[in-house]
């Protein structure tokens, strides 16, 4: 239960509140068809593709326990929000929102949850989908989803269930598909870490769960060596994983130190699977939207009604600050808008709702 209090006190951390000044707004569709899971469905269209949103791609915004499809439109920590990448390259933002969990934590534990087509949650998901083709004839090849915390496992959950159905994901602080295995939606095996599996283990509880003949999605993968929710030996036994279905060896063909900033550390083992660690950051950390929807491809053909960035690769900026906290001030919190990217040797942790202190780092 500590670990399992932290998460709802990180949650706490990172709800921003919701902004009132978009022309596009959040919309609520109350009945997309069939809906075993009782999630509902909330989305973004921006006002430069209200008008041609036939064809264009769709990105499917999953929240964090504590979370709600609210928070995930008003963007998370301080890096671009999805909304504003959507009005940047003309894209449908889907955010789903889990009513089944007291903690508004997706299932990820279940046997119905880990099996496709299993008559909840990720049906559910996935129908809000085929509702977004079929209403607005949205591109269901370039189909994508993004989570947070347990966002990121459902985003797990979706590539090895559905992978015909998203072209790739990525995973912001996750565990492996099948980690969570249980009865509750805690685990706290998992969470600290010690399920330890071989990647051929690990792929085939990927493949067991649907046999699928063709590519599966591609991932990015997300994780900091502090993290004191989800322990950082999660994101090595997702490298096994995903890996091991790609068929990558675990050891990665190219590593790049500074990207997409100075606190990455990227390391690609295919043109489908990518990993990024930070030190900087514990369970909170900006969240690099702009490198993202680079490495799914959807930046590229955006309308000429969409405001367009300055092309600058994927090694773009995700925060609007370019200063560094200092040892024992000031990083997270409820209602605090400033950096949160602490200075070299040190990371954002949490005193208490409303203050989160740069520190050095404490080994997990």
């Amino acid at each position: 239960m500590k670990f399992l209090s932290k998460l709802l006190l990180a949650a706490m951390a990172l709800a921003p509140s919701l902004p009132t000044t978009f022309s596009a707004t959040l919309q609520q569709v109350t009945n997309y068809g069939h809906n075993p899971g009782n999630v509902e469905m909330w989305y973004y269209i921006p006002d430069c593709i209200k008008n041609s949103v036939s064809g264009r791609p769709v990105v499917i915004a999953l929240h964090y326990c504590q979370g709600t499809a609210h928070n995930m439109y008003a963007g998370a920590h301080d890096g671009p929000s999805f909304r504003e990448m959507a009005d940047k390259y003309g894209f449908v933002v889907l955010y789903p929102n889990s009513l089944n969990d007291p903690g508004n934590c997706w299932d990820v534990f279940s046997q119905k949850s880990l099996t496709r087509n299993g008559n909840w949650e990720p049906q559910s998901i996935i129908n809000q989908v085929q509702y977004a083709v079929n209403t607005w004839n949205v591109d269901a090849s370039k189909v994508f989803a993004i989570g947070l915390s347990s966002g990121a496992m459902m985003v797990n959950v979706l590539a090895a269930l559905y992978p015909d159905k998203i072209a790739g994901g990525a995973v912001y602080a996750g565990a492996p598909f099948g980690c969570f295995a249980g009865n509750g939606y805690w685990n706290n095996a998992c969470a600290e870490g010690h399920i330890i599996k071989t990647p051929q283990q690990w792929g085939d509880m990927v493949r067991n769960a649907y046999a699928y003949g063709s590519q599966r999605p591609k991932l990015q993968l997300l994780h900091n060596t502090p993290d004191e929710i989800l322990h950082y030996n999660n994101m090595e036994e997702q490298i096994k994983q995903w890996t091991n279905v790609h068929g990558y060896s675990t050891t990665p063909n190219a590593v790049s130190y500074g990207s997409p900033t100075s606190a990455w550390t990227r390391r690609t083992y295919g043109d489908r699977l990518q990993g990024l660690t930070s030190t900087q950051y514990t369970h909170i950390f900006p969240i690099p939207a702009d490198d993202t929807i680079a490495y799914f491809g959807i930046h590229q053909n955006a309308p000429t009604a969409c405001t367009k960035p300055t092309p600058t690769g994927t090694a773009v900026p995700t925060s609007t600050y370019t200063s560094r906290v200092k040892k024992w001030d000031q990083c997270g919190g409820l209602q605090y808008n400033g950096p949160h990217l602490c200075e070299d040797g040190l990371t954002c942790q949490y005193v208490d709702p409303y203050y989160w202190q740069c520190k050095e780092p404490v080994t997990p």
